[in-house]
């Protein structure tokens, strides 16, 4: 089942006598920014930049996995490759509970455009 997204993110789309809500893919990339990282999410690809790095990391969505474990007033969140049901690689990210919501947020497009918008 698609993860909710907020409805001023959503678009109706009627067809074939149903109804069907996807993800409003903005021209314009959404973005989540946290300490020396930006995630984008362009459509169906979200990039990570580091402060530190050259090249951003790269996922479609259709690979991207995220863990998040909460411990404490803290959430340890994992944004990588989905391989099986493990996240491999990618990032790893402290939060404090606020910044874990405008994640939360953020990241229900990313998994919304994986799981409920169709196939180009």
């Amino acid at each position: 089942m698609p993860a909710a997204v907020p409805e001023a993110f959503l678009k109706r789309d009627s067809t074939a006598g149903e109804t069907r809500a996807y993800p409003y893919l903005d021209p314009m990339p959404t973005e989540f920014l946290h300490d020396d990282h930006i995630l984008m999410l362009d459509g169906r690809v979200l990039d990570i930049f580091h402060r530190g790095m050259r090249e951003p990391m790269r996922f479609h969505v259709a690979f991207m996995g995220v863990y998040v474990k909460p411990r404490g007033d803290v959430y340890k969140v994992q944004v990588g490759t989905l391989v099986g049901k493990d996240v491999m690689g990618g990032v790893h990210l402290n939060m404090d509970a606020s910044t874990f919501e405008r994640f939360r947020q953020f990241i229900a497009l990313a998994t919304a455009a994986r799981d409920g918008a169709p196939n180009p």
